[in-house]
């Protein structure tokens, strides 16, 4: 990891340089960007053996914020017991749609049943990051990749359902690849109304959102595809929509599935508006210099939480013994 390291620490040297002129005469300075995390991911391959659609059953109403989702009531614990409760979430206005199970092992989607490798993987995965956002006090976290069929949607989606499995969390997974949304086909939806439809019509965010049937877990669509995604995605509207997602429930995390890093702009103009940024990149797939430059991009606009190395496989024994550039720059990786 040196090469991917040095580069980080220029971006962060320059970012860290622009934020002192920028706060000329401030006390303290901002604090430094989380380190890289080294995180391995076996490949998911499709399952699918039969299983029963999941059933849609309506919880009744009860009072609801804007978003359609109900507060959950405040109860007089210490912070380290209420971690431990269940956050139970009613659903009014938040379209409830039923997804079939087997259309999300189709698609990779992890499920309970799954081999418990997988599962594994991706509950480590969880841990790392949810340490992070509870040291720093995040909960905005963008999921992006150096280019195409690296995993990254896979990776967000089943990041998210890991995440809301945590009884003290709850997630909101938003669609933010505006220039070809398709979030919501790994969940069998049809192409609808989304946050482009937000962005450029005021459409109601309330009626956009859609609670798929997973436990804590809700989505926004990306809606139609915009040609000026990036601009967009940079807009103070927003920036503005974001700190309302991060503020309304203290408890909820929010991921966001961006376009890929050396394509667009379009990550890059939404990176500075979160938290921090996890980088996803698939071994035998994404160049070693595309990685480099990614990570160097993003560590000069936001903090890079770690790199997802996506479909891992047993590594076989090199000549002379020595591992492979990718065991030597992401250490042991998960399966």
């Amino acid at each position: 990891m040196d090469r991917i390291g040095e580069a980080l620490e220029r971006a962060r040297r320059e970012r860290d340089l622009r934020g002192q002129v920028a706060v000329e005469g401030a006390t303290s300075a901002a604090p430094s960007a989380a380190p890289v995390m080294p995180i391995g991911l076996p490949s998911i391959p499709a399952i699918v053996a039969p299983v029963p659609p999941a059933a849609n059953t309506p919880s009744p109403a009860t009072a609801t914020g804007p978003s359609g989702e109900a507060a959950p009531a405040a109860v007089a614990t210490p912070p380290a017991i209420a971690r431990k409760r269940p956050v139970d979430i009613v659903y009014t206005r938040t379209r409830q749609v039923a997804v079939a199970e087997q259309k999300l092992r189709e698609n990779r989607v992890i499920t309970g049943g799954d081999n418990e490798e997988f599962t594994q993987a991706f509950k480590i995965l969880r841990t790392q990051v949810v340490h992070a956002m509870r040291d720093n006090n995040w909960n905005a976290i963008a999921i992006t990749s150096p280019g195409d069929s690296d995993g990254k949607t896979v990776t967000a989606i089943n990041l998210a359902i890991h995440l809301a499995a945590e009884v003290d969390r709850t997630v909101l997974l938003v669609d933010a690849n505006l220039r070809q949304p398709e979030l919501h086909t790994y969940f069998g939806l049809t192409a609808e109304q989304g946050l482009s439809d937000y962005l450029v019509d005021q459409v109601p965010l309330e009626g956009l959102l859609i609670h798929p049937g997973i436990e804590r877990l809700v989505l926004l669509p990306g809606g139609r595809p915009l040609v000026n995604s990036a601009e967009m995605l940079g807009s103070p509207m927003m920036e503005d929509l974001v700190g309302e997602l991060k503020k309304r429930y203290p408890q909820r995390i929010v991921l966001f599935d961006l376009p890929p890093v050396l394509t667009a702009s379009d990550a890059l103009s939404f990176a500075p508006y979160v938290d921090a940024t996890v980088l996803v990149a698939a071994q035998g797939h994404t160049r070693h210099q595309d990685i480099e430059r990614a990570a160097e991009l993003l560590g000069s606009t936001t903090n890079l939480l770690g790199i997802v190395l996506n479909k891992t496989k047993p590594e076989t024994p090199r000549e002379g013994g020595k591992p492979s550039l990718w065991r030597r720059w992401f250490g042991r990786s998960a399966g």
